[in-house]
């Protein structure tokens, strides 16, 4: 819900408030209507957890029938869980607790303030609020910059007048009054300044629980920043891959402002690599000049590559703009301009007018993104796999019963790696079965389609996006 025109109402047609005066307008219904229609629109981002319920009750019953622990994998390859291998699109019944199988390769150190596992190692800072170190235990080598700036620190910013007088002086053809009221803040208070605001009077500990260890930063309100902030950090055993958190207790606030998630990495000359809905593309080559070069709306991750060929996935689970080098609000940038190694996650904003929200709120309970190492040679299709596997865990249920045997069954499984199955069942629009792939990489190949064991195919019609036939059918072997 991230393109124009999607929100809601026009923000034109309701009165521009700040302070006092909005509070009362607030109170007394005067936006009723408006918040409706944000409401209203942010209903449909919602009805990804109605589906995530069914496949967990879904689970659950398969561990009623069977006793034991059930681990499901949604996703298309197999997937390890310690030394077992659950199959691709099926699940493995297990005897015992699946999460032991991880071991116990945890540990803490609250003198360093520290958390590990076999993989990283992870540092805290308590005066910039956030990542000090994250060491890859395999090499050795330093992730986060030493020279400052940090990783997963939380960014608070606030816009005044000379913002939006340079974004649209950099970004309207025409000073037409609807250009200027979508664009702008009107009757924004003078003495309204811009400033950028980091985690103050943070404090830290640390908490364990079976199968991770997770190091939590809380900062309290302080000037600039009016709201605490709990920055988290975790690590599971066996699980090659660190978890950041960001939750903030902000309060509604129509004055122009955003927060951001902020990471440093310790990459020289990186070049960048981004999942978008099309595919993966490098913005310094593959978009055309004058699109937006300072906010990218993700649909899986991103990869930061460095000219010694490291490189390092970001996936943002819950808010999917991301800017490059620096916070990319009320900045338009005609050509993509060389940046550092400098991601920006955007939590939220309510800079832009038109039908978007004026004011933040309710927050949700946190804003996750994970964050990995992997292989330069094949950056594009491990970034697609390492994202998915990300948003679309191993799904684990308990039985009521023990297990009676432990087995595994494995459901629609592809060969080609950052493909996902997007459907198979019913056809809605005519007869037969409909099965649905996606190439999240971008790299042309073959894919081969395995189906569970017992379904029997003799031919596949490809078709187009509508459904409508495309050449000749395949026949299908086995």
């Amino acid at each position: 819900l991230f393109g124009e025109h999607t929100w809601g109402m026009d923000a034109k047609q309701f009165p521009r408030a700040y302070g006092e005066d909005w509070e009362k307008r607030l109170a007394a219904g005067d936006y009723a209507k408006l918040t409706a229609s944000w409401e209203e629109k942010g209903r449909h981002a919602l009805a990804l957890e109605e589906v995530g319920k069914r496949l967990n009750e879904r689970v659950a019953a398969l561990a009623e029938a069977f006793g034991g622990w059930v681990v499901f994998n949604p996703l298309p390859w197999p997937r390890r869980l310690g030394t077992e291998e659950i199959p691709a699109g099926g699940f493995r019944v297990f005897e015992h607790d699946p999460e032991e199988i991880a071991g116990d390769d945890l540990a803490v150190d609250e003198a360093a303030r520290s958390i590990q596992n076999q993989f990283f190692r992870v540092a805290l800072d308590l005066e910039q609020g956030g990542i000090s170190s994250w060491i890859d235990r395999r090499t050795g080598r330093e992730l986060i910059a030493q020279d400052g700036g940090g990783g997963g620190n939380y960014l608070y910013q606030r816009f005044g007048r000379a913002d939006f007088d340079w974004y649209q002086d950099a970004y309207l053809r025409q000073k037409v009054s609807w250009a200027l009221d979508d664009f702008g803040k009107p009757g924004l208070p003078e003495d309204t300044q811009r400033g950028d605001y980091p985690i103050t009077k943070a404090v830290l500990r640390f908490e364990r629980e079976p199968g991770l260890v997770r190091a939590v930063l809380e900062g309290e309100a302080g000037p600039g920043t009016p709201h605490g902030v709990t920055l988290s950090v975790t690590l599971h055993a066996g699980r090659a891959h660190v978890e950041v958190a960001c939750s903030v207790d902000a309060k509604p606030e129509p004055l122009p402002v955003a927060g951001w998630l902020a990471f440093h990495f310790a990459l020289e000359e990186p070049r960048f690599l981004l999942g978008r809905l099309g595919g993966v593309v490098d913005p310094a080559a593959d978009l055309v000049r004058g699109a937006n070069h300072d906010m990218y709306c993700l649909n899986n991750g991103l990869a930061v590559i460095g000219k010694d060929g490291a490189v390092i996935g970001v996936c943002p689970l819950d808010m999917p703009l991301a800017s490059l080098g620096r916070p990319g609000l009320l900045h338009y940038t005609r050509d993509f301009q060389s940046a550092g190694p400098r991601v920006f996650l955007n939590l939220f904003n309510n800079v832009w007018g038109t039908n978007f929200a004026q004011w933040c709120g309710p927050m949700p309970e946190a804003w996750r993104a994970r964050l990995w190492v992997m292989d330069a040679e094949n950056a594009a299709e491990d970034l697609a796999r390492n994202a998915w596997e990300a948003r679309a865990p191993l799904v684990t249920a308990r039985g009521g019963k023990p297990c009676e045997r432990v087995f595994a069954r494995a459901g629609v499984a592809v060969s080609k790696p950052g493909v996902i199955v997007t459907a198979f069942g019913e056809n809605p629009d005519g007869d037969g079965l409909v099965l649905r792939l996606w190439d999240q990489s971008g790299k042309t190949g073959d894919c081969t389609v395995t189906l569970p064991e017992g379904f029997h195919a003799e031919t596949v019609q490809p078709c187009d996006l509508r459904g409508r036939p495309s050449g000749s059918a395949l026949p299908v072997a086995g």
